[in-house]
């Protein structure tokens, strides 16, 4: 058994979110109902996503991450930034999903913006297996 994904930084996201409760730009936007930053996980935050997200979800710290994921013997087998798999697979196996998502195009050259890479650098691909 194994389960992928692609999932929101809670590094990133602490580190954001330190002095405010909210932040963003033209193409996301993460809200925190409260500044508590000592909760472990289960603080809660609303993530807007242009043109493809706009759910509430809850931070969970990777570690519990890990450690839960353990429970029920899955081990992590990587995490990796949205920058690394970039630039690990623009050329490669993943490069025809990169084009899909408009990442890239055919020579492997960067088409997003800045403001769509701020968000991409929040987000990590994570692999769990037995």
């Amino acid at each position: 058994m194994s389960a992928s994904g692609l999932i929101v930084s809670s590094d990133c996201l602490r580190n954001e979110s330190r002095d405010q409760t909210s932040f963003g730009n033209d193409h996301y936007q993460i809200v925190f109902q409260d500044r508590d930053q000592r909760r472990v996980y289960g603080r809660s935050y609303h993530f807007f996503l242009q043109d493809a997200v706009d759910v509430g979800e809850h931070l969970v710290l990777w570690d519990d991450f890990v450690a839960l994921a353990a429970e029920y013997r899955l081990q992590m087998r990587y995490k990796k930034t949205f920058h690394e798999v970039y630039q690990e697979e623009r050329y490669g196996h993943g490069g025809v999903l990169l084009k899909k998502m408009g990442v890239s195009n055919e020579s492997g050259e960067f088409l997003m913006s800045d403001a769509e890479w701020d968000i991409a650098r929040k987000r990590c691909r994570t692999y769990l297996a037995r």
